[in-house]
């Protein structure tokens, strides 16, 4: 099992150059603590007041910001298709790899349909997704352009990614569509934060059956959860449903959650129950049993969410510590002790 952190870095608390200054120390200890990557998000609020401004305009620029501040990997926990042109994203995501000499894992969705109309991007059917990532691909295998039903690239890229790689591809979505783009042209199928563990749990069945179904090989599913930690439980969950609570209330404002895959609309969530079905919180013992459930239902990446948008850096790094020093650890020694299951 592979484990991350992820860092809400958007502009809703701090302007983002102090913000970055203030998580230093989050990343030389989670290097210390041997984690693998450091994940951010992407969001278009247009103003100070949206409800998700958690997260930047660019997940990729923030990463290249963060690419000279550390070793771990970089992942975009996702980039949101419908804001780019596709010629424009292979260009970023090959340079970027290439500044960070292989690190770079991206994480990819179509995001909100409103943003194909804001930025200028096309529509349509579901098969015009299809052949932007097909372009894309074939792009970053430097492939010289791409012509397709819908999407024409005239011309390939260059430079490549670090030593000609294709970064893989982890592919964002919640429907029967989003899993199977995940077989065609991914590594693995990503969970947003805002899915239940319920969620996860059928749609990642789904992916490993239409997986199988291809005669696919191993694949990633990789889930993203907000996490609050403390030896002390109850602090923990008292911080949790300040922070991370108001994280899950954001995404009911804007009618992101669901319960069963009908969406809950807004108003009518209730939070604390929507929280501890998309979060881990409480002490090491309560999150090693969370991480072991993920693990049971064929979940491979965990990106703990450490830093919800307004939590102290203390709060953050008390959370590191757990996970460092009591949380992985364990979780490896039983993985190196029951290698099969």
């Amino acid at each position: 099992m592979q484990f991350g952190i992820a860092l809400d870095l958007g502009p809703a608390a701090l302007p983002l150059g102090e913000h970055l200054r203030q998580i230093r120390p989050v990343l030389k200890k989670a290097e210390k603590y041997g984690l693998d990557s450091v994940w951010v998000g992407e969001n278009y609020a247009q103003g100070p007041g949206a409800a998700t401004a958690f997260h930047g305009p660019s997940a990729l620029m923030v990463l290249a910001a963060l690419s000279g501040e550390t070793s771990l990997g970089l992942g975009s926990g996702v980039v949101l298709l419908r804001a780019y042109d596709t010629l424009r994203l292979a260009y970023d995501v090959a340079l970027l790899d290439s500044l960070s000499e292989g690190r770079l894992t991206v994480g990819i969705g179509l995001g909100p349909g409103f943003l194909a109309s804001r930025f200028g991007q096309p529509a349509g059917p579901g098969e015009v997704f299809d052949e932007r990532l097909e372009a894309l691909l074939t792009l970053l295998r430097g492939g010289d352009g791409y012509e397709g039903k819908h999407v024409s690239v005239q011309g390939g890229i260059f430079p490549l990614a670090h030593r000609g790689r294709v970064p893989p591809l982890l592919i964002g979505g919640g429907v029967r569509a989003s899993l199977e783009r995940a077989v065609r042209f991914g590594q693995g199928w990503y969970a947003s934060s805002a899915y239940s563990f319920e969620r996860i749990r059928r749609l990642a069945g789904e992916y490993r059956a239409e997986l199988a179904r291809r005669e696919g090989g191993p694949a990633r599913v990789a889930v993203n959860r907000l996490t609050v930690l403390k030896r002390d439980g109850e602090c923990a969950r008292e911080a949790g449903a300040r922070y991370a609570g108001g994280i899950v209330a954001a995404y009911a404002a804007v009618g992101s959650l669901d319960d069963r895959g009908t969406p809950i609309p807004p108003g009518e969530t209730d939070v604390a129950a929507a929280l501890g079905q998309r979060s881990i919180i409480g002490d090491a013992e309560t999150a090693v049993r969370s991480v072991q459930e993920y693990a049971r239902v064929g979940v491979t990446d965990v990106q703990f969410r450490i830093a919800p948008v307004g939590m102290p850096v203390e709060d953050t790094l008390e959370t590191l510590d757990v996970l460092g020093d009591v949380v992985i650890p364990r979780l490896r020694a039983a993985a190196n002790a029951n290698p099969g299951s």
